[in-house]
């Protein structure tokens, strides 16, 4: 239980959006740039409404529809769509679900079964989540000068834009704006799979495992980025909005 209220407070503290869940930064590559005051219709960083989440829930900050203007890419920037996705106030129940799940799975089989087993699982698996994002959308983006957000095509037939939201595990822009082979979500997932041998126990510290983990990370990428592509439809049919 330690492990768990641990996990939590870190956090909690480690969030720059800690304090205003809903502040979004105007421009954080200006030198200038102040947080602005909540508002119902805040837009955030990426262009997208703060209140615009993915079936409601799922943060969807780094995404850009087609009728929007991205801002330039900076070092801030980065930092602050990673921080907004990684430590979203719906990461934490999202988390437990999933600690709930492997905790009634027993895995890892050698962590115990009470409530410090299941604080050791979700400070692991909000591990997983914080340093996957870290990496895919801050870390391994600013070395190599990729752009990590995900661009909504909008426009086509629904196969033309299912393939385009799969690719775009393997295809992303540079900051120039043309087509990368995608260091930043292969190389980041994979690099945040290899940290993950640090806090998982013996067992799970394998190749095979690291791998899966790997694997993993990106086939859910793969799924979020289908979501993104058609959630603005999904809205509008589902949500009358």
């Amino acid at each position: 239980m330690k492990t768990l209220a641990l996990s939590l407070l870190v956090g909690c503290l480690a969030s720059p959006c800690a304090s205003a869940q809903t502040a979004p930064l105007e421009n954080p590559c200006a030198p200038s740039a102040v947080v602005a005051n909540p508002q119902p219709s805040a837009v955030a960083a990426d262009g997208a409404p703060e209140q615009d989440r993915l079936l409601g829930v799922l943060p969807n900050y780094a995404t850009v529809a087609p009728d929007q203007q991205p801002l330039p890419l900076c070092t801030k920037l980065l930092f602050y769509l990673a921080a907004k996705s990684a430590f979203d106030r719906n990461v934490y129940p999202y988390v437990a679900i999933r600690a709930m799940v492997a905790f009634a799975e027993g895995e890892p089989e050698s962590w115990s079964q009470d409530f410090d087993g299941y604080g050791r699982r979700y400070a692991a698996i909000f591990a997983d989540s914080a340093i996957g994002t870290y990496m895919t959308t801050a870390m391994v983006p600013l070395l190599t000068r990729q752009d990590p957000r995900f661009y909504v095509l909008g426009e086509g037939s629904r196969w033309r834009r299912a393939s385009y939201a799969a690719s775009r595990t393997i295809i992303t822009r540079g900051r120039s704006g043309g087509a990368q082979f995608n260091v930043s979500e292969i190389g980041g997932a994979a690099l945040a799979a290899a940290a993950s041998a640090a806090y998982y126990p013996s067992e799970s510290r394998s190749a095979s495992s690291v791998l899966g983990r790997w694997a993993t990370t990106l086939m859910w990428d793969t799924l979020s980025f289908e979501l993104k592509e058609f959630w603005p439809d999904i809205r509008r049919t589902l949500l009358k909005r």
